[in-house]
C-alpha cells in the first residue's frame, strides 16, 4: 500500500474540531441577550448616486406591518413598503408620509433595492420557512 492510499490520520483535537463544525454549540439565554444581531448596514442605491443606512426589523415590527397593510385578502403593497421604509431606514430617517411620497415619485428600481435589502435582513427566507414548517410537522 502506498502512502497516498492510506486513510488520513486525525489527532483527537482535529476530530473535536470537525464535530464542532457539524454540531454547533447551543447558546445560553445570556449569550443570546448579548448578541447584537441588529447591525446597521449601508445600501448603495446607484440610481440615486449615493447610499442609505438600514437596520433589520424586529419580528414584532414585521408582524405589525403585515397586519396594518392587509385589507381582507389583499395586501396594500404601497402601504407595506412605506411602513418598511419608515421603520427601517436609519439614515435618512423618513416619516410614513415621506416614504409614501418617495414610493410614488422615485424610481421603482431604487425603492425596490432598499425595500428588498430591508426584507433580506428582516424576514425569513423561503428556505427558512420550509425548514420551520418541516420541524413543526414532526
Amino acid at each position: 500500500m502506498t502512502d497516498d492510499a492510506r486513510e488520513p490520520v486525525f489527532e483527537q483535537d482535529d476530530e473535536a474540531e470537525l464535530l464542532d463544525d457539524l454540531e454547533p454549540r447551543i447558546l445560553t439565554a445570556d449569550e443570546i441577550s448579548n448578541i447584537d444581531d441588529l447591525a446597521v448596514r449601508t445600501v448603495v442605491v446607484p440610481g440615486w448616486g449615493g447610499a442609505v443606512k438600514i437596520r433589520p426589523l424586529l419580528l414584532h415590527e414585521v408582524t405589525r406591518i403585515n397586519e396594518l397593510s392587509w385589507r381582507g385578502k389583499k395586501q396594500d403593497t404601497l402601504k407595506a413598503n412605506a411602513l418598511y421604509l419608515s421603520r427601517a431606514l436609519v439614515s435618512p430617517q423618513l416619516t410614513f408620509a415621506q416614504a409614501l411620497g418617495f414610493i410614488q415619485t422615485k424610481s421603482a428600481a431604487s425603492i425596490a433595492k432598499i425595500v428588498n435589502a430591508i426584507l433580506d435582513d428582516s424576514a425569513p427566507t423561503e428556505e427558512a420557512v420550509d425548514r420551520a414548517e418541516a420541524e413543526f410537522r414532526r
